[in-house]
């Protein structure tokens, strides 16, 4: 056996594993997360691990010696000092916790003969105000029946069905029994996203935000978008093995951000999971061939509530909440964000617009609200770019001109590790006004520089970076960010004409997303990635998918809000729209036809 020792940030983790075991596998063995959507197969390069101050890749490294790893920091879903920015956007909403816990006394030496333990326990909730439902699970009886012949305080989880009590009265579900007091009642949210998924962990009882993690989705090995994936599902075990990708690597991440937090996995009783359609079918394992077919329905936009442990093995006795979708492609992540930022209950009309591989754009108010969902391809979230990364740590971030050189601000104190989709914004912008790329994004004669006989501008080189590997972006580069910057436009511009609506009339644009993280305003207008407005409003929300799955965790009036508002949304087929195409074409320009 050797010693590993896993270090990430102030984080340490001792193990022991079998000599010659995979230095990945042993990582995702331990509990811990790291990047490898891959599989392993050495080809993301996100599992970049320092031993002995040398980098090296996780998944092609052997323990064959007693040993200390350096892990990538746990890529936090927001920047220390944007934390509480992020905590503003739910701290003043009035808690009432999707799963309620409380702690009960029990005393099996004053309790009536012959009364069964069901009954007995039953009572003692009712005497402290709650009328609860016959549990259906055979394991949680046997729970409750061993708590009622042991003397000792114990909490109880419990989630109020709506609308199943009389009168005024609420009724409720055990969800679990433990023996202890002050014990958490923690809540887990998903975004899950077709690139991206972030979770964040919260006390429920305070409503404080503990921690969160954001990471790539291990799916995009099988297919970088929607299309790709649903594709996939229709293969033999297709459909079983995306579902079970992305649930172990969950899994993992739950577990790391409760080791790190020092916090106990069995104390989590409600997830709440928001994504877009797609995203949704394939982790509850239901069909998806009609997302993409005529007549291009999901199985259903409202889920039932469903059992943790159906899907999560760290989470045993819980309760998975599932916001509801729009239509085919406009999905829970859609709603969670108009919720995150109360579009629908402005006066004014207002564009919300989630920048993501699946784009989804809602323009609307109080009275009314109208979207659409547009295939921008994943890479402004890093991926399908030679060099590109998420924002996290050593990722170019932005990009300037001056005294005739580029200059290059980087995440975080670090040796640069590749290019965000903000950087890449950025560089097209200035490329384009110092004339090293035309108004298509093609090279012109200024750049000289090839790799594997293409032309590429280089940003650093190999002794530059982190990984010892140069940092270069070429026209198919540019040509994916051109293609994903005309969808969004295209289905804005579509929508405000359909709606007879000049850009002058919105009173905000909210931009969610991770984009928003570091997205210069100035070089998304340069570029034609919005219509031309004044700066001032655009407001960037961050993560409005995982904010509205938040809010949901913690308040009953944004779940009732959340039921209510779905069916009110009209959905518009661009794919059905004639002009759409002749709208995409014309933004593919920088930044498009009608201001080159």
């Amino acid at each position: 056996m050797k010693n590993l020792k896993l270090v990430s940030g102030d984080f340490t983790k001792e193990i022991q594993v079998k000599e010659n075991t995979n230095l990945l596998y042993a990582i995702q063995e331990s509990g811990l997360f790291i990047d490898a959507h891959c599989g392993g197969n050495g080809v993301c390069k996100k599992c970049t691990v320092f031993i002995d101050g040398k980098s090296c890749l996780a998944c092609q490294t052997f323990v064959n010696e007693d040993m200390t790893v350096i892990l990538p920091e746990y890529s936090n879903l927001i920047n220390e000092e944007d934390k509480e920015l992020f905590i503003d956007k739910f701290k003043d909403i009035k808690i009432n916790p999707i799963i309620q816990k409380i702690e009960i006394f029990i005393n099996p030496d004053v309790r009536t003969s012959y009364q069964s333990d069901l009954e007995y326990f039953k009572n003692l909730l009712k005497k402290a105000g709650f009328e609860i439902f016959i549990p259906s699970d055979v394991e949680l009886l046997t729970k409750i029946s061993q708590a009622t012949h042991k003397k000792n305080t114990y909490t109880i989880y419990l989630y109020c069905v709506p609308n199943q009590g009389i009168g005024n009265e609420n009724k409720y579900e055990i969800v679990d029994i433990l023996e202890g007091t002050n014990l958490k009642n923690l809540g887990i949210a998903i975004d899950l996203g077709t690139t991206t998924i972030s979770i964040a962990l919260l006390d429920l009882d305070s409503g404080i935000f503990i921690d969160s993690i954001t990471f790539y989705n291990p799916q995009t090995i099988y297919g970088e978008d929607i299309i790709h994936r649903i594709i996939y599902a229709q293969k033999n075990n297709g459909a079983e093995i995306l579902q079970k990708k992305v649930l172990a690597e969950i899994d993992q991440s739950i577990s790391s951000l409760c080791m790190k937090n020092k916090l106990s996995t069995d104390e989590i009783k409600s997830v709440v999971l928001s994504g877009n359609t797609t995203m949704i079918h394939l982790f509850l394992g239901l069909p998806s061939k009609f997302i993409r077919e005529t007549p291009y329905s999901p199985v259903m936009q409202k889920f039932p509530i469903l059992d943790s442990n159906l899907f999560f093995d760290i989470i045993k006795k819980g309760k998975l909440f599932v916001m509801p979708c729009v239509a085919n492609y406009l999905g829970g992540d859609l709603v969670s964000g108009i919720i995150s930022c109360d579009l629908h209950k402005k006066d004014e009309i207002n564009i919300l617009l989630d920048i993501g591989t699946n784009g989804e754009i809602i323009i609307g108010n109080k009275d009314w609200l109208i979207g659409c969902a547009c295939s921008a391809g994943p890479a402004f979230e890093g991926m399908g770019l030679n060099c590109g990364v998420r924002f996290k740590q050593g990722a170019i971030t932005e990009v300037s001109y001056e005294n005739n050189e580029f200059i290059y601000e980087i995440a975080g104190n670090s040796k640069p590790c590749g290019i965000s989709g903000t950087g890449i914004i950025s560089l097209i912008k200035h490329l384009k006004e110092q004339n090293f790329i035309d108004n298509r994004g093609k090279f012109t004669e200024k750049v000289k520089d090839k790799i594997d006989l293409r032309k590429a501008f280089f940003l650093f080189n190999e002794n530059e970076t982190i990984n010892n590997e140069c940092i270069f972006v070429d026209e198919t580069d540019i040509d994916n960010i051109l293609r994903a910057k005309a969808a969004i436009y295209s289905g804005i511009s579509l929508l405000l004409k359909k709606l007879s609506l000049d850009i002058s009339e919105i009173d905000n644009m909210f931009i969610a997303g991770g984009i928003g993280n570091s997205l210069n305003i100035n070089n998304a207008l340069e570029v034609g990635l919005f219509p031309r407005m004044r700066k001032e409003k655009i407001v960037f929300i961050g993560n409005s998918s995982l904010i509205g799955a938040i809010k949901f965790l913690l308040s009953r009036e944004i779940r009732d809000e959340t039921n209510d508002l779905f069916p009110k949304v009209t959905y518009i087929d661009l794919s059905n729209e004639p002009s759409y195409m002749d709208e995409f074409m014309a933004a593919l320009f920088i930044p498009h036809t009608n201001q080159v």
